[in-house]
């Protein structure tokens, strides 16, 4: 049998030696997820804009050509990225591993203010479920994937301190206000932490899995583990499959649509006898506007009528999943609705990216 340890170190010592490794601003080989200090290191708190010297956003600046657009990257160039992505996956894949409960993702708008009531709802809902034990998993970006990592890393705490860290957030609310975005944000986190660089308290972990492909987008500091990758695709098909216990659709545009479906495809083709994970449509009258016309405002997005589509998706199922859909904007409702499932889901689909427990271990 070939001496497994052996190649790994040999592989290992290779890699070390590969030339030109000492010019890249990232690790060809993390050993572990990405933590807000590592993110944000080389933000000086005293300026604002300083966020641009950080390592998530020097990083971000070496994908990109003159033109400001992500460039074309050579051979090697593309084998360190593979490399980088290679290792946050399998980081990703320890991280879950760990006995934290099933992973809840919580997908949406990137560009959803923080005083939009759906912040506030969607920061409730992670709450809760983080404080019933459940893993919480989102894009790691801004908008409603900012407001479940605030929900999870406030769990810990109490209403009070949720209530007052909501209206600082609220003072900066546009995500497109990047620097007073970020600050308003590690002001609440050094209230709470002392230090806004601080570690978080494992009972309001979570993980944000972000791509420097949108990387004008900077990182949410509410999500304790960051799992950054290069290549959008790996990182998209990931994000979907490490969420065994659900995902919680915020309202959102194609992004948000393109992953209902790439989730009811891995509820569509489960293994036979395997039961389905839930998939929340969270917003009544966005997912749904014809039966909800009259409870649209003026004041929400341009609707997108997925739910009768994925209802009747369902039905055409080898296994039906109609009991694993809910369309609602009752946060209890949600919460109890997704506890209710207990078993994870697997998918003959997923197969060659999963391991024996049915989740992600080489996003590759």
């Amino acid at each position: 049998m070939p001496n497994r340890s052996a190649d790994s170190r040999a592989l290992s010592a290779w890699l070390r030696r590969m030339p030109g490794l000492g010019a890249l601003p990232f690790n060809t080989a993390p050993r572990r997820l990405y933590r807000v200090a590592d993110l944000y290191n080389g933000r000086d708190p005293q300026n604002p804009g300083s966020w641009q010297d950080s390592f998530d956003n020097r990083v971000y600046r070496w994908t990109l050509g003159p033109d400001g657009k992500p460039r074309k990257l050579s051979l090697h160039e593309t084998m360190v990225e593979r490399l980088h992505d290679t290792g946050i996956g399998q980081a990703i894949a320890r991280f879950i591993d760990k006995p934290k409960g099933k992973a809840v993702g919580f997908m949406g708008g990137h560009d959803v203010r923080r005083d939009d009531p759906a912040f506030r709802a969607v920061a409730l809902l992670a709450r809760t479920l983080r404080r019933a034990g459940t893993s919480i998993v989102t894009g790691g970006g801004p908008g409603l994937m900012e407001a479940a990592n605030f929900g999870a890393f406030m769990a810990p705490f109490r209403d009070t301190a949720f209530n007052d860290a909501v209206a600082r957030l609220i003072q900066n609310p546009d995500p497109a206000d990047r620097a007073g975005w970020i600050a308003s944000a590690c002001d609440v986190r050094t209230r709470l932490l002392e230090r806004w660089n601080a570690s978080e308290d494992p009972k309001g972990w979570s993980l944000g899995i972000p791509t420097w492909y949108y990387g004008s987008e900077p990182p949410n500091l509410f999500a304790s583990h960051s799992g950054k990758y290069f290549f959008n695709s790996v990182r998209e098909d990931g994000l979907i499959s490490v969420c065994d216990g659900g995902i919680v659709f915020g309202a959102g545009s194609a992004g948000t649509v393109q992953e209902v479906f790439q989730d009811a495809n891995l509820n569509f083709y489960r293994d036979k006898g395997a039961p389905a994970a839930p998939m929340v449509l969270m917003g009544t009258a966005f997912w749904n506007p014809r039966a909800n016309a009259k409870t649209k405002s003026a004041n929400d997005p341009a609707p997108k009528p997925v739910y009768p589509l994925l209802a009747a998706l369902s039905k055409q199922a080898a296994a039906p999943f109609d009991d694993a859909l809910l369309l609602s904007d009752d946060v209890d409702a949600i919460a109890a609705f997704i506890k209710s499932f207990g078993i994870a889901r697997k998918a003959k689909v997923m197969a060659p990216r999963l391991h024996k427990k049915g989740r992600i271990a080489l996003a590759m």
